[in-house]
This record gives structure tokens, sequence and C-alpha cells, in this order.
């Protein structure tokens, strides 16, 4: 089980997490900055279906004005990024499990487009994280980080 310090320097661990540390959120964010890397924080609470996901993401990490808010539009974004400064990113998930409980199909389908994109980050040896933090044990699958 790798630690959150050790992921912002292995782009070779990019990927999906479920995050289980009490750290903070501004912790987590200032850990990134500190390794060079952009993060950004969504609030799952605000999130209730594709199109608010799909807002989210595009408000929160700037998206081009061509974003056109659909699932192969943000696999084209996230695996662009050319706008962002930085050598990778952080994205920070806190309160998604009433979206991945209420809309689960859309849910499998975002999860998938943020494991593409870290898979396409990983060969470019380029950090690419995405935290969930408070997914209620709904994302059983992911891989856990407990600390710093």
């Amino acid at each position: 089980m790798p630690t959150l310090i050790k992921l912002l320097d292995a782009p070779a661990e990019s990927g999906v997490y479920h995050l289980r540390s009490r750290a903070a959120t501004t912790t987590i964010c200032q850990h990134a900055s500190d390794h060079g890397l952009n993060s950004f924080v969504l609030d799952g609470s605000t999130i209730l279906g594709k199109a608010s996901l799909l807002a989210a993401c595009a408000s929160t990490l700037s998206f081009p004005d061509y974003f056109g808010a659909n699932w192969d539009a943000l696999e084209e974004c996230l695996t662009d990024l050319s706008w962002l400064e930085g050598r990778g990113v952080v994205l920070v998930f806190r309160q998604i499990a009433p979206f991945i409980r209420h809309n689960p199909g859309d849910w499998a389908i975002a999860c998938a487009i943020f494991e593409d994109a870290a898979a396409y980050w990983r060969t470019q040896s380029t950090p690419f994280i995405v935290l969930l933090r408070g997914t209620a044990g709904l994302a059983p699958a992911l891989p856990v980080v407990r600390r710093l």
C-alpha cells in the first residue's frame, strides 16, 4: 500500500485511489504543490449526476472553451492538460459516495476515464493521481492510500 508522498514522486503509480488518510485536504494539496504538482479539489456533495460531474471537472481544472461536456471530451481534456503548469496533477474528490451510490453506471464510466487518463500519463512519466475521499466502501476494487 503506497503512501501519498511516494505516489507524488512516482509517475508509474499514477491511478485512482481511495484516500483514507486523516490529513486535511489543504495539507494534501500543499504536499502536491511542494512536489511541483497541480492539485484540485472537487466537492462530491455538489456532484449529482453526469452533467454536474463534467461541469465540476471543467470548472475546477479550467478546461478550455472547446470542452464538449461529454465523456469523450472529458477523456480528451484529462489526457491533454497542456494549459496547466507543473509536472503533474492530483485530483481530490471529497464526499463522492452519493454520486457513486445514485449513479453507479456513470461512476463506472468516470472511473474508467480517470484510470485511462492515469495510464496515459504513466506513459509520459507524469504523475496523475485521483484520490477519492468519502466513498463509504462503494468502490472496493480500488487501491487504498492510508497516510501521507
